[in-house]
């Protein structure tokens, strides 16, 4: 059972709380296991129209998916089919996972010179404003090391004289480095802001004051902070580049399809310079949805073949039960559960056989009926819960079956 039912099954015997308060634990467990019961056999009786309505729902989804792409494709220059997308999707995702330090020439010795004279700079700073002694003695060792790389690359690329910070050389390396990691640091924010919109419409599912719902604002909170800093240091390192730089807000960067993420290039591909990236990126999300729904619709037919053999298992196991017992009153109540399983597992082979034998006829399915039987089994409800509690109290020792 994952995080999402367990906080279904809390909402629902949170109800439970004010006739349970001032019983023994043994009565109040007690209680409990009946209102679970009860829960249960609510949400078994209604699976088959939950089930069918899920597998709707996820074909919506891909239909939906695969006319967008087509509309959108069908108006680009080039030729860009489904194989296309996934091959776009595998160049982002290897681009995003790719270390930073990769994003650098490893053959360029101006750069690399320079990063080396940049860090040495600043530990001879650090050498200067330290006042504990073995802070100065550790910042004399690096100061030692790196003069010893500099020298070594000043003699291998025959540099005469050490670049200054006013140095023409020195300046465009600067302004190289400077892009190099406004290029990486708006990479990290798009990441970050599209794990904030995540989290959000997750955080919607759950009721306020929920143990999932306040780690969820806890890491949207920890997401904002981020994002601040980094855009703090964006801001930063880019109007030492130009006094006209404009300082980015935050609200523009929360914006994932903002203007200012324009310039994030996920693939290289030769089709891609004549496609916009941000059809590059719909193209991408549309994709992911599609698979999504897809897999969804497998589970669902999936659940529903498992659903079936577990009731008829059920049926043989009662059917033995009833032939082995001797009393008649027990054969009686056994076989009157094995009618009403049998009208039971009718009822769901009647649902689930155009979808599992992959037949068309959707005559049998009343979609608006199932829309509304799924939210009215939404146990999240607070007025459900209040009226399935007065039902549990009147009558606690009822049949909990279907």
């Amino acid at each position: 059972m994952d995080g999402e039912h367990m906080e279904r099954l809390w909402s629902y015997l949170r109800s439970f709380s004010k006739i349970t308060k001032e019983m023994t634990p043994a009565h109040r467990t007690d209680l409990l296991s009946d209102a679970l019961m009860h829960f249960g056999s609510k949400k078994m009786g209604s699976i088959g129209s939950h089930l069918v309505f899920l597998y709707h729902k996820a074909n919506e989804t891909l239909t939906s998916c695969e006319s967008e792409i087509q509309a959108i494709c069908s108006g680009l220059p080039v030729v860009v089919n489904e194989e296309t997308i996934k091959s776009w999707k595998v160049e982002e995702d290897t681009m995003a996972h790719k270390p930073q330090s990769q994003e650098i020439d490893l053959f360029d010795w101006q750069h690399s010179y320079y990063c080396k004279l940049r860090e040495y700079n600043k530990e001879v700073s650090l050498v200067m404003l330290s006042t504990m002694t073995s802070d100065i003695e550790v910042h004399k060792q690096k100061v030692k090391r790196l003069d010893r790389a500099l020298v070594s690359l000043e003699k291998k690329y025959e540099i005469r004289s050490r670049w200054t910070v006013s140095s023409p050389e020195y300046k465009a390396q600067h302004v190289k480095y400077i892009k190099i990691k406004s290029s990486e640091m708006t990479t990290t924010l798009y990441h970050r802001c599209s794990e904030r919109l995540m989290l959000l419409a997750l955080k919607k599912r759950y009721a306020d004051g929920s143990a999932i719902a306040t780690r969820l604002s806890k890491q949207i909170n920890k997401a904002c902070t981020e994002i601040k800093n980094i855009l703090a240091s964006y801001n930063s390192i880019n109007s030492e580049v130009s006094n006209a730089f404009e300082t980015i807000q935050y609200t523009v960067v929360l914006d994932v399809k903002s203007s200012f993420y324009d310039q994030i290039n996920f693939v290289s591909q030769a089709r891609s310079s004549v496609v916009a990236g941000s059809v590059i990126k719909t193209l991408i999300q549309f994709y992911i949805r599609k698979q999504r729904a897809l897999e969804e619709v497998l589970l669902v037919k999936k659940d529903m073949e498992n659903t079936l053999l577990y009731w008829e298992k059920q049926t043989e196991l009662l059917f033995t039960a009833a032939n082995l017992k001797s009393s008649f009153g027990t054969k009686y109540l056994l076989h009157e559960r094995l009618y009403a399983l049998g009208e039971f597992i009718e009822e769901l082979k009647k649902l689930f056989s155009p979808i599992i034998d992959g037949s068309t006829d959707n005559e049998l399915l009343d979609e608006e009926s199932l829309i509304e039987d799924d939210q009215c089994t939404d146990e999240s409800s607070d007025d459900e819960n209040v009226s399935d509690t007065e039902e549990m109290t009147d009558n606690v020792h009822q049949d909990f079956y279907i």
